[in-house]
């Protein structure tokens, strides 16, 4: 039993999550170390390749250093297509890879987001939806490209337009851009998978059991809760008293996962498991780890600001 899911893995600005909702799994038979890569042998992870791939230590900040040079390179493309493009830079990263797990502030205000459609979002660009706006911002729909995971999941992304020339101007090209977001997490969650009945793990949860019962939130997983708090408002809508039970749930909840130690306690049995990933995986994160610290050093140059160098 693993309750939390919470490490962030990016802080993409709203309006181009939708670039990444390309993935369709299809298979997992792809999840099995390939031939010639035996695990145990090979490179050991570099700490920017441990970051990368648990989305943990100085990955947010590089992360967030790239998500906001990537608005700002977007938003001068659309200027020059003489159309409006409003900036929606996330916020920087602050606290423990615990307290970013968490994400103490943003449950205190839409709990888990069950009784919020927009999820505390910012409203979209007013010309959004329309096919100048579409087609500057996303490029031909002809011209997508595609990029098969270690899963079998397929990622399309846009291959022209504003997005992908700011991800080229970053990154070098779209395909290392999809690369570094889609293969780290794929990896990750075989890891959590291989660690979901982790002893300490186990122990963690039941420390977050307890804090839950003697907080007078007797759930037995925050998966518990939510099914609760979702049945509660098929049931009888959003109305204002759901509305504060969930945050109430919610804020008990990541504070108790916090006491027992929970996100800790998961990331480090999944850094201890990156021992058994197959030799290619762990040069290939080693390359994308890279790849991605070379993307934030060029972000220095839009941002005036440096992240934590690799």
């Amino acid at each position: 039993m693993v309750p939390v899911r919470l490490v962030a893995r990016t802080t993409v600005p709203h309006r181009l999550v939708a670039v990444l909702a390309g993935l369709v799994v299809l298979a997992c038979g792809a999840c099995a170390p390939r031939a010639g890569t035996t695990p145990g042998t090979g490179p050991a992870l570099s700490p920017a390749a441990l970051d990368l791939l648990t989305g943990s230590g100085d990955y947010p900040a590089r992360e967030y250093q790239l998500d906001v040079a990537e608005e700002r390179l977007t938003q001068r493309c659309m200027t020059a297509h003489g159309l409006a493009y409003v900036l929606h830079e996330p916020l920087p990263p602050i606290g423990s890879d615990e307290e970013r797990a968490v994400d103490l502030p943003r449950r205190r205000i839409v709990g888990y987001g069950l009784g919020s459609s927009s999820g505390g979002q910012p409203p979209p660009d007013p010309d959004a939806g329309k096919p100048a706006y579409e087609q500057a911002l996303f490029g031909d729909p002809r011209h997508r490209q595609e990029l098969r995971l270690p899963d079998g999941s397929l990622h399309t992304f846009p291959g022209d337009g504003c997005i992908a020339e700011s991800r080229t101007k970053l990154y070098g090209d779209v395909r290392r851009w999809a690369r570094i977001v889609s293969i780290p997490p794929v990896i990750d969650n075989v890891l959590r998978d291989r660690t979901r009945d982790a002893p300490e793990l186990a122990q963690a949860n039941a420390r977050w059991t307890s804090c839950m019962a003697a907080a007078d939130f007797p759930y037995p997983t925050p998966e518990a809760a939510i099914d609760a708090l979702s049945t509660a408002y098929a049931e009888h809508g959003p109305t204002p008293t759901l509305k504060a039970r969930e945050t109430a749930t919610a804020v008990a909840d990541g504070e108790c996962a916090i006491r027992a130690h929970v996100p800790a306690t998961d990331l480090a049995v999944r850094q201890e498991a990156t021992r058994s990933l197959a030799a290619g995986q762990r040069e290939e994160l080693n390359e994308l780890a890279t790849l991605h610290c070379d993307a934030a050093r060029r972000a220095t140059s839009i941002t005036q600001h440096n992240a934590p160098d690799c």
